[in-house]
């Protein structure tokens, strides 16, 4: 064997004299570039949400989804569950955005939530798997595999609606 067979590492940050380090180290040390977004990408942005809204609202309209709580094949079990996931996902947001910075008067810092908040983040993820699963559970009997779809599309128009406030 040759002492070629040795694994190529890449160079720290120290050593490129990089202060930065690559994406996955500024992330997980909490650093972000300071640059500014640029019109173009904003503008990127507010479309991308724009068109799960979109997507979201004709989903909504063109399969009658208003109606699908009366539906006799909807599994109300997990419909409800649903629901309350959903309501949970809600509830964290409006903790983070409303409730502390307003009535509590504490700063709460989205870069830093593992300290300022330890529980909200993990608590609206898990409440959204949950939701996500429930939901493709309830409309499985009355949309078969394009509930996979309709849920996924639902779930990203509803983050896209919360993120904008």
């Amino acid at each position: 064997m040759s002492s070629n067979n040795r694994v190529r590492q890449r160079p720290s940050a120290a050593a490129t004299g990089s202060a930065a380090g690559s994406p996955y180290e500024r992330l997980a040390g909490g650093r972000e570039d300071a640059r500014p977004k640029t019109f173009l990408e904003k503008v990127r942005a507010r479309a991308m949400s724009m068109i799960w809204l979109v997507l979201s609202s004709a989903a909504i309209v063109h399969l009658e989804l208003t109606h699908v709580w009366w539906d006799a094949r909807l599994n109300r079990t997990a419909a409800t569950l649903a629901l309350l996931s959903f309501g949970v996902a809600t509830g964290v947001f409006v903790y983070l955005q409303a409730w502390a910075p307003y009535v509590q008067k504490r700063t709460i810092d989205l870069q830093q939530w593992q300290r300022s908040a330890p529980t909200a983040i993990p608590v609206a993820t898990a409440a959204g798997v949950v939701g996500f699963i429930t939901s493709c559970a309830a409309l499985w009997p009355i949309y078969h595999v394009l509930s996979l779809v309709l849920v996924s599309v639902l779930f990203l128009g509803f983050v896209t609606a919360v993120s904008l406030f």
